[in-house]
């Protein structure tokens, strides 16, 4: 059975005509360059082949593939702290004290517990000083 194909729709190959001993078309997805309504040709660009023209019949409609996401940069000490700082700054400078809220905000609950049980934290008057984590 024919499908209506148009140019950019993503098809995967459903026969094993032009297969070889080195390159399996059959069941791989290839996005379609250009389409003839007129003959039910289309043509792909398949790296290993070059442009192959298929009839409509030979290929079924698909999902684009899924790329890979990616990879995030790895996240070192530096620049962590040199992006709490800046938060740090812009909170100051627009005239909020920095209290354990903010902190709380920035870093979440489970982290910032974590830093005051390693911190030496002493208490005077039920006042916290806060003694320089962050170098």
């Amino acid at each position: 059975m024919a499908v209506s194909v148009r140019t950019g729709d993503w098809v995967e190959i459903k026969t094993n005509k032009y297969d070889s001993r080195k390159f399996k078309l059959k069941g791989q997805i290839f996005e379609v360059e250009r389409t003839n309504v007129t003959t039910g040709e289309l043509t792909i660009q398949a790296e290993e082949l070059g442009r192959i023209t298929l009839f409509n019949y030979e290929v079924e409609l698909a999902l684009p593939p899924k790329v890979p996401a990616l990879p995030t940069p790895p996240i070192t000490p530096d620049n962590t702290v040199a992006r709490i700082k800046s938060l740090v700054d812009r909170h100051q400078a627009a005239g909020y004290k920095i209290d354990r809220n903010f902190l709380e905000q920035i870093l979440g609950k489970e982290p910032l517990e974590q830093i005051f049980k390693k911190l030496v934290v002493e208490s005077k008057d039920n006042r916290f000083l806060w003694l320089h984590c962050i170098s």
